[in-house]
């Protein structure tokens, strides 16, 4: 949400003031996923993902309501995308201090006891990402024209035994021997993906 000056323009932050843009601007909304009972929503300028709990409600007809379960703080970086999979979640971010679309970090954490710990980092998507219980799987570079691609530039699919375990490695499908818009899209329905 914006802020609005007397004659209704809207008050726009300054970049040059970094922790007053942090503070007054929070973007709470940026990025919203739910899967069951879990939701995930970012405010991106803070560096904040709240995780929030459905509970069931008072019989069969009402779908319950939502409480904040837990908070995730990421100092200085900005929160670009949430995903929730299950007692999964992935975290996007955006290095403050470096300067947008440097520096790309992409964080996953696991439920226990109703706080999402770390579990683990992977290699930075700038493209489409899709998370399931067993998969993770995203896109770098998609945008990048075919001279300035790189070895890493494609779609990276990772995998695990179970909900506990880290994501590892299990397939890259390289861009260069694709479309240049190679991995613009995901979806995943089960085991099988599509990439647009």
């Amino acid at each position: 949400l914006w802020e609005m000056e007397d004659d209704g323009d809207p008050l726009l932050p300054s970049l040059a003031d970094q922790e007053a843009w942090k503070t007054r601007w929070k973007w709470f909304g940026y990025s919203v996923d739910v899967d069951g009972d879990l939701a995930c929503v970012v405010a991106a300028i803070s560096g904040e993902v709240y995780i929030f709990e459905r509970d069931d409600g008072d019989d069969d007809t009402t779908g319950g309501s939502w409480a904040q379960m837990d908070k995730l703080i990421f100092e200085d970086w900005i929160v670009t995308e949430c995903l929730i999979a299950g007692n999964t979640l992935a975290v996007q971010t955006l290095d403050l201090q470096s300067g947008i679309f440097d520096n790309l970090q992409l964080y996953v954490y696991n439920e226990d006891t109703d706080k999402f710990v770390f579990l683990q980092s992977v290699f930075p998507a700038d493209g489409a990402k899709v998370l399931s219980r067993d998969y993770l799987i995203f896109s770098t570079s998609y945008t990048s024209s075919p001279s300035n691609r790189t070895m890493y530039d494609g779609v990276h699919i990772y995998n695990r035994q179970s909900e506990r375990d880290p994501f590892t490695l299990l397939q890259f499908l390289n861009a260069s021997k694709y479309d240049p818009m190679f991995g613009a899209r995901l979806a995943l329905d089960n085991d099988v993906l599509v990439v647009h």
